[in-house]
């Protein structure tokens, strides 16, 4: 199935599978094929990327966060996480040559379809062999289904903890070799800081009741920042192969140990009863992150302080305001428009009646998101702006047209692109 969906998307299917398809034509479709499928390595790589720093987590154990060392750190155990996780991921060859195109189509084109056949189940067992990399690396996790919707699943943590920033200083004398200040010394001092980390992997165990999988569009579980980065990394071509897992949690166990020491290692286990909502991004058995109900609380809460920060500072009355103002100033951007069309105005005045109707947009809009608690606000008010400024210029095109020929390709591109924002705006509403 994997590698119906990718052959699928080839540019080779376009080749008319006949003996007189042009040379010129075969040859640009299986090369494109091949750049498509090193794209998809690429694609999968940043979402193995986005993965790993999804479960990479940081902790300070003592002291205040010592910022530099901690960001060299983190990308320094990143790039290992990522090194491990893509070290043995080919990329796909061609075997188009003088030699081999010099021959008959008959010829060249069955062994250009060889080629791509075995290039996409190359890329297939390369998925699935860097997942499975990915899990014996402890990267990421497994999943097991259980009867009457219950499931157990875990994935891993590598946890940075810092401790306490160490100084330390000492000075030196040093002579000094100006001819005309004899017998003078200097002390140099020296300062050190050193600020020591430990790397820890914890292991996190969920066993969950009630539990689904659905797509990502028709999933509504609450994901920390750094899962929704790594959603919005998933390719679209990869996407019907990745679920959200949605369930009640019954039982965590966490297991952490120390793997920065080299002669020794400490290990803790936690096991904690408990029952709430606990989710999951998948790949079919293989789990590339997941959280729980305390991130879910956190997330919950980091947004409902951007929303009431933004929210103290707006009333419903300027909602109201801005979209009369954004209303009035459309019709005195039309008029101001007939006008300068009859040669009895100026340009400069329909473009700022215009501009201004737009920002009155937008403020409307935005209003109207944040009094609706909506977290993603600014990009409601963006998509709203875009559609207002497209229903605007075919208002203008109406105009026009009256006084010269003009296309109909326009209001058709421009009615297109409201109608996408307008889907953005409910999207992101």
């Amino acid at each position: 199935m994997f590698s119906r969906a990718i052959r699928d998307r080839l540019p080779w299917l376009t080749v008319p599978q006949t003996k007189n398809a042009d040379r010129e034509t075969v040859v640009s479709a299986y090369t494109e094929s091949l750049q498509l499928l090193n794209r998809f390595r690429d694609d999968v790589q940043n979402v193995v990327r986005q993965a790993c720093q999804a479960n990479l987590e940081f902790r300070q154990e003592a002291g205040s966060t010592h910022v530099e060392a901690r960001d060299a750190t983190l990308k320094e155990k990143l790039d290992k996480m990522m090194s491990a996780a893509t070290a043995e991921w080919d990329s796909a060859m061609s075997i188009a040559s003088a030699k081999l195109l010099s021959q008959a189509p008959e010829i060249y084109t069955p062994r250009l379809q060889e080629s791509l056949t075995g290039e996409v189940a190359k890329f297939t067992k390369q998925f699935f062999a860097m997942l499975a990399r990915l899990v014996d690396q402890e990267l990421c996790g497994l999943v097991e289904w259980l009867p009457n919707h219950c499931c157990r699943y875990h994935f891993f943590r590598h946890v940075v903890v810092q401790g306490a920033a160490e100084t330390s200083e000492f000075s030196t004398w040093h002579d000094d070799d100006d001819e005309f200040i004899p017998f003078t010394r200097t002390q140099r001092t020296t300062t050190s800081h050193t600020v020591p980390h430990k790397i820890r992997l914890a292991r996190h165990q969920h066993d969950l009741i009630n539990a689904i999988r659905t797509s990502i569009e028709n999933s509504s579980v609450v994901m920390p920042l750094q899962v929704q980065r790594l959603i919005e990394a998933i390719p679209e071509w990869l996407y019907p192969f990745v679920e959200v897992i949605d369930g009640q949690i019954v039982r965590e166990r966490i297991a952490e140990r120390d793997i920065a020491v080299a002669d020794w290692s400490r290990v803790e286990v936690r096991d904690v009863p408990t029952i709430d909502f606990d989710p999951a991004v998948i790949i079919g058995p293989f789990v590339l992150s997941g959280w729980g109900a305390v991130e879910i609380r956190e997330e919950e809460k980091r947004r409902r302080g951007f929303v009431n920060g933004s929210h103290e500072s707006v009333q419903p009355w300027q909602a109201r305001a801005f979209a009369v103002m954004a209303t009035v100033l459309s019709g005195v951007c039309m008029w101001l428009s007939f006008r300068w069309l009859c040669g009895q105005g100026g340009l400069l005045f329909v473009l700022m009646a215009g501009a201004t109707g737009i920002a009155s947009t937008w403020q409307a809009s935005f209003a109207v998101a944040t009094l609706r608690k909506s977290p993603s606000a600014t990009k409601f008010a963006n998509s709203l702006a875009v559609a207002a400024t497209a229903m605007l210029f075919v208002g203008v095109w109406v105009l026009a047209r009256t006084f010269f020929p003009m296309s109909f390709v326009t209001p058709v591109v421009l009615i297109f692109v409201a109608y996408v924002s307008c889907c953005l705006a409910h999207h992101y509403r």
